[in-house]
């Protein structure tokens, strides 16, 4: 049994605790909780520095490392500070983590520096040339959705996007209306998208047989590439997109060449807003990543619009990620959702292919069938006017 302590000496002895609990250490004394001994999971503390990851992720392909290694033989760090103007040190660093997130191989020599080269997966979805590019999605990820996701909390307590603490803005529409008012603005922003779009495309107009329908639209097509990969699918098909005048404008440097794509004089942009009245004529409609940034009532503007518009027997073509029927994932999918929350006006969400069914079905449409595609950004949705 301890004898009495005064308080000072109570106080000292538990400044003493503090600073050996501090430290690492317990000279000697018995920690209180019965699990100190067992290790923190590997998964909490990967998730607890995830963010430094994905910004390792974000400045490895602002600074042009991918690019800088791609096609080329092993660099060493000091080969490739020189290149990038960058510190060695610190290129030496986010190196090595790179290899540790496996995007980079590390080449040891007998003598010589270390030098580094490109894993086959940085090459197909880190470097500029790719055609499975997703690095500008990676630079809205950096520059936009990093800054929102640092407020989720408030998203999570007021239930409404973060523009105003985040950037100053009122809505996401008041931040892409500056976007789009300039041509290297609008560029990067359509570079971004893409990124989600394109490598998604192929599999969402291949989900269902869409070979009967005579003439395409897609709503919001943006640089065209679901357009793109539909008339390669479907070669007889006449496809529109329809977009805003900046896009439409700047379409053209999204252009495929003709070995891509023999096909592309199928493709037609024409300006618009597919929340007016009129809709360019077409027997299929097709909306990718549209549905989920509005809330309930912009989207049953637009589905009765669409519904509006398609002749008897027409089609509703859907790109957007599934959610499982509980909602707890894919995990993509959930974080995609908490995107929403905090990128776009209240209400905008990911869903589950039964709540796609009862949305669209609320409309009139029928035959509604879903499929999930295997790619981590799009799943297809499919239903008919009757």
């Amino acid at each position: 049994m301890k004898p009495d302590m005064t308080s000072s000496t109570r106080d000292a002895e538990e400044v003493h605790m503090n600073h050996a609990l501090t430290n690492g250490y317990t000279n000697g004394y018995t920690l209180p909780h019965p699990k100190t001994s067992e290790p923190i999971p590997s998964r909490l503390t990967e998730l607890m520095f995830g963010f430094c990851a994905s910004q390792t992720l974000f400045a490895a392909c602002e600074l042009g490392i991918f690019d800088a290694l791609y096609a080329t033989v092993p660099l060493s760090a000091e080969d490739i500070a020189e290149k990038l103007s960058t510190n060695q040190d610190a290129t030496c660093r986010i190196l090595d983590a790179l290899t540790g997130m496996e995007f980079l191989k590390k080449h040891q020599f007998a003598s010589g520096p270390a030098k580094y080269s490109n894993m086959p997966i940085a090459d197909r979805y880190l470097t500029s040339t790719s055609p499975e590019s997703i690095k500008c999605s990676m630079a809205f990820g950096s520059n936009v959705l990093y800054n929102l996701f640092g407020n989720l909390q408030c998203a999570v307590r007021e239930g409404q996007n973060q523009w105003e603490r985040s950037f100053n803005r009122s809505s996401a529409e008041d931040f892409f209306k500056d976007v789009l008012a300039t041509k290297e603005g609008c560029i990067r922003l359509m570079e971004g998208m893409r990124g989600t779009c394109r490598p998604a495309a192929k599999g969402v107009v291949k989900a269902f047989d869409l070979g009967s329908f005579e003439h395409m639209c897609d709503l919001g097509g943006c640089t065209g590439d679901v357009a793109y990969a539909a008339c390669m699918v479907y070669p007889n098909t006449k496809i529109t997109v329809l977009d805003l005048p900046p896009v439409v404008q700047n379409a053209s440097h999204f252009r495929p060449s003709i070995h891509e794509c023999p096909n592309q004089h199928n493709v037609t942009f024409v300006a618009g807003d597919f929340f007016e009245p009129t809709l360019p004529a077409a027997d299929l409609y097709v909306l990718t990543h549209v549905l989920h940034d509005w809330g309930e009532a912009k989207i049953d503007a637009l589905l009765s619009n669409v519904y509006k518009n398609l002749p008897s027997g027409g089609g509703l073509l859907i790109g957007e990620l599934l959610l499982k029927e509980d909602k707890t994932g894919p995990l993509v999918g959930v974080l995609a959702s908490l995107t929403m929350l905090v990128l776009c006006d209240k209400g905008a969400r990911e869903r589950s292919g039964q709540e796609y069914k009862q949305l669209l079905e609320k409309h009139g449409f029928v035959d509604v069938q879903y499929k999930y595609t295997g790619n981590s950004f799009m799943d297809a949705v499919f239903c008919r006017k009757p």
